[in-house]
């Protein structure tokens, strides 16, 4: 029965692996090769900015992923345990570690945009747009 658990638990993080590489290798590029600074390479703080933003973003993605994928092993092993204490708690445990990531990752997303926000910058996390500050002064 250990090899054949071993065995489906070895199938399920495969296809579980596909599908986390296959959304991976459908992102575009971080940079825009559209940008007029990327010929030059003059590119300003606030390029540097929305490529920290763009990662952040994939960051997210794929630890709501991770997550949701500790949610479905955790489930499968609270479904399949047959009454085994030991597997009931290792179910459970990987569930309240999904919890607590997601609650990390959130808290994540709230310090960072308290710190734009101590910076004086607002951004929309859905797009990613940041405004971008005209410094610029006139005498």
């Amino acid at each position: 029965m250990k090899k054949r658990e071993t065995i489906s638990l070895l199938i399920l993080s495969l296809i579980a692996l596909s599908f986390v590489t296959s959304s991976c290798l459908a992102v575009n590029s971080i940079v825009d090769t559209s940008n007029p600074n990327y010929a030059t390479g003059d590119y300003k703080l606030e390029d540097i900015r929305e490529y920290a933003i763009y990662i952040m973003k994939i960051i997210l993605g794929l630890v709501g992923s991770l997550s949701l994928l500790a949610f479905v092993y955790g489930g499968v092993t609270f479904l399949l345990s047959a009454g085994n204490s030991k597997k009931v708690d290792d179910g459970i445990n990987a569930i309240k570690a999904a919890v607590v990531g997601l609650l990390i990752t959130f808290a994540s997303v709230l310090i960072i945009n308290l710190f734009f926000k101590g910076l004086g910058i607002t951004w929309n996390f859905n797009t990613g747009a940041v405004p971008i500050s005209n410094t610029s002064t006139t005498k």
